[in-house]
């Protein structure tokens, strides 16, 4: 009975033994088998994030791209209104200065009026009016104030088509 009982001990502890194995064994399988998994996430994870970097450096360098379009096209568009601003406003100015012009010539013709009138009311031994003759004061200011903005302005304008053709001139140098 002795040899049945040692039998027996060693039949459980072999199985003690065999069930502790087994338990280390699977523990050991587990760990190497979430490892494997946290590895594969870990890739997928560092494939995925590079992905996004590409696909965000992809985007970024069009949105450049399209920038540096956009500013082109802008400049060119800036310049083109710029040249046609000029234009517009050398029309203006002309315009400007062709009626100070008028104006100028009507205030001569009515200063050359109010002379003829005041020299018949002389001759007619008639006496001037004041009112009169400060009118002709006052006109003659206007006409010398005309006379000195028209000669501004045509030096302006003669400045601003000198510059337009010399912007042609180089333009047309350019190839453009």
């Amino acid at each position: 009975m002795v040899v049945a009982a040692t039998s027996v001990n060693t039949v459980i502890i072999v199985a003690a033994v065999l069930v502790s194995v087994s338990y280390a064994v699977t523990a050991y399988v587990i760990a190497a088998m979430t490892n494997a998994q946290r590895r594969r996430e870990a890739a997928d994870e560092s494939a995925h994030r590079q992905r996004l970097a590409d696909l965000a450096s992809q985007q970024t360098n069009m949105l450049i791209s399209t920038n540096e379009t956009i500013s082109a096209r802008t400049a060119a568009d800036a310049a083109a209104i710029e040249g046609k601003l000029d234009i517009v406003r050398g029309l203006v100015d002309s315009g400007l200065t062709a009626a100070k012009q008028s104006e100028l010539e009507a205030i001569t013709r009515d200063l050359a009026t109010k002379h003829e009138l005041v020299e018949l009311r002389r001759s007619g031994g008639h006496e001037v009016d004041d009112r009169l003759l400060a009118s002709i004061e006052a006109t003659e200011r206007r006409r010398q104030e005309l006379e000195a903005e028209i000669k501004v302005r045509k030096a302006a304008d003669e400045t601003a088509r000198l510059e337009a053709e010399a912007q042609v001139a180089l333009k047309r140098a350019r190839g453009g």
